[in-house]
């Protein structure tokens, strides 16, 4: 079973709040560590908020125009078994949340591992098209 993960706005710098000019992904889609997932626009640049975790997304949490904010949830992330992330610092873009019926249940022990481990490497993917 794979658990939820509520991807967030990570540290926007100098910006308390920035508009979403782009949304780059869609439900169902099934997306890689550094994909682009939103682009934000502030008065100074145009930046890409890329995933740091692979998994396919089951919600769309902002729409074009919104205004967000460090902490804001972009988007939920199913994370499949085989899911790693990147190394993130302890202000992390990510929020578990529990989708199980048992707060205690594995899902949630499973979804704390998760949160607590941080891979030594980067993982590599292979896809339809690499087989092919």
């Amino acid at each position: 079973m794979s658990a939820l993960l509520e991807v967030l706005i990570p540290d926007l710098g100098d910006f308390d709040v920035v508009p979403i000019i782009e949304i780059f992904v869609k439900v169902g889609d099934a997306i890689e560590i550094d994909d682009p997932l939103i682009a934000l626009e502030s008065d100074k640049a145009t930046m890409e908020i890329p995933a740091t975790t692979a998994g396919v997304v089951r919600e769309i949490l902002c729409s074009v125009g919104d205004n967000v904010g460090q902490g804001q949830p972009i988007l939920k992330l199913e994370l499949l078994s085989d899911s790693l992330s990147i190394d993130q610092p302890e202000t992390d873009s990510r929020k578990l949340v529990d989708i199980g019926s048992n707060a205690n249940g594995p899902i949630q022990e499973s979804a704390q591992r998760l949160a607590q481990s941080s891979p030594s490497s980067t993982p590599t993917s292979t896809t339809n098209e690499d087989n092919q």
